[in-house]
């Protein structure tokens, strides 16, 4: 069962899980009056609240290319394995800016991270010339991910979620 109101689940599996397929299914959100404001003590509620008040639905080509503004991209996942540990990677080194929030099932945030061209290194989940973020999912529950890019330039979707055991650090 759906949990979220978005209309697929995405499968977290042993593997990569591609921009393609997660752009598939996911929500896109154009913020280009950057209203949307998503805290990190923020209530899946109140997240997808703002998005619904002040994004403008998009799709992926939509939101590709030169643009000034951020954009939000949303979607569920389900872990169907009995590993607990994923990574999100974002692999377009120059983005300026990007938050990941992960909500569990109940609706509360259980992950908050940045990164991105001006974050420091060491600031960064994890120090890659990737954008790297990991997050725990336990096996048979949903959560859903909203992440934040923005950027001053050109604007790509690179993401994709990997078992940790597919990530070579």
């Amino acid at each position: 069962e759906n949990m979220f109101p978005l209309q697929h689940v995405i499968s977290l599996q042993s593997g990569e899980i591609t921009s393609d397929k997660i752009l598939e299914h996911a929500l896109l959100f154009d913020d280009r009056d950057r209203k949307i404001t998503v805290l990190p003590t923020a209530t899946l509620e109140q997240a997808l609240a703002q998005l619904a008040r002040n994004g403008i639905r998009r799709t992926a080509k939509d939101v590709i290319g030169y643009r000034d503004s951020r954009v939000w991209i949303v979607f569920p996942v389900r872990n169907t394995t009995v590993n607990a540990d994923f990574i999100l990677r974002y692999s377009y080194s120059s983005m300026q800016h990007i938050e990941l929030f992960l909500f569990d099932e109940a609706g509360a945030m259980t992950s908050h991270q940045l990164s991105g061209k001006f974050i420091s290194p060491q600031s960064r989940p994890i120090n890659d010339i990737e954008y790297l973020f990991p997050f725990k999912a336990l096996p048979n529950k949903q959560y859903l991910l909203c992440i934040r890019l923005e950027s001053l330039g050109s604007m790509q979707l690179p993401i994709s979620v990997l078992s940790s055991d597919r990530m070579h650090m």
